[in-house]
């Protein structure tokens, strides 16, 4: 039995967050999900055709006159750091292969993502290790659509080794890419 309304109940003490229905939601806010919705749609299409959408004409891709990195880097992870992450089993069930095994990781290179690291007084950052702009739009959109839910919901993108995951595992592995999209950006500023 429930001790008063939105309290947990004794039988089930795993308290994990449940997406609200679309139907509850306020008129106003309903209009508010469906720009995002649609603004991540434009988001998708604009990243699978880079040139449709240029970048703004104060930004300099080159990086000449300046000590800022341009990233090169169009993958969400570097090989390298896929197969160093696969040797040293350091890959999260959100990043393996379908079919695989904790005892035997395989990568899938479409849903590894790049993990934070953290920097150090003599950590150079180079721009072949360093997302793009888009590389780090693509990263989120990744975050944000296959992984956000998958506590509740696992998309069919992810293996079957999170089907089980809780909402700690998820938020975990969310906090740690986007901390390293962030790092990805940070090193490209203009400034």
């Amino acid at each position: 039995a429930s001790s008063g309304i939105g309290a947990p109940s004794h039988e089930n003490s795993r308290i994990s967050p449940k997406p609200l229905p679309v139907a509850l939601l306020k008129p106003d806010s309903r209009k508010l999900i469906s720009s995002a919705v649609d603004r991540v749609h434009n988001l998708r299409a604009s990243l699978q055709n880079p040139q449709a959408t240029p970048l703004p004409s104060s930004y300099d891709s080159s990086g000449e006159g300046c000590n800022r990195i341009v990233g090169t880097l169009e993958a969400m992870c570097s090989e390298t750091e896929m197969e160093d992450r696969t040797t040293w089993r350091q890959l999260d069930v959100f990043e393996m292969a379908k079919g695989c095994t904790i005892e035997k990781p395989v990568v899938n290179p479409k849903l590894a993502a790049k993990k934070y690291q953290r920097s150090s007084a003599d950590k150079a950052y180079h721009a072949e290790g360093t997302r793009s702009l888009a590389a780090c739009a693509l990263s989120l959109l990744h975050l944000v659509t296959n992984v956000i839910n998958a506590d509740v919901e696992r998309p069919p993108e992810l293996s079957e080794l999170c089907k089980d995951v809780d909402y700690w595992k998820v938020y975990s592995f969310l906090r740690d890419r986007t901390r390293a999209v962030r790092v990805d950006l940070h090193v490209q500023q203009p400034w």
